[in-house]
């Protein structure tokens, strides 16, 4: 399963980044293979749509679920209508990268 999780800076010593569609940086992480792909958020910036945008963006990656401090509506609605299955991380900008992959492990 590949696994987006919405982070700050493209390592694994970063935090959460509590935005979904206006996240700089994505941790793309394969529970199969238990590797861990950074890609950086190029949907962010649109004055509005950007959770839309990045919604398609990591659909189109293949991405199975997404973990994030929040999901706006519109993104929760094209991550939904695809099957995404979506986990919100409360106080999302205090975790760590590290810390959810050792949840996801």
């Amino acid at each position: 399963m590949k696994i987006a999780i919405s982070i700050l800076h493209p390592r694994r010593d970063t935090v959460m980044d509590p935005r979904f569609g206006r996240a700089y940086h994505f941790a793309i992480y394969d529970t199969e293979s238990k590797s861990i792909e950074f890609v950086s958020n190029t949907e962010n910036q649109p004055a509005h749509g950007a959770g839309v945008e990045t919604s398609r963006m990591l659909l189109d990656m293949g991405i199975q679920k997404a973990i994030s401090g929040a999901f706006g509506p519109n993104a929760a609605q094209v991550l939904g209508s695809a099957g995404i299955e979506m986990e919100s991380i409360p106080n999302a900008a205090a975790v760590s990268l590290e810390s959810i992959l050792a949840m996801l492990d």
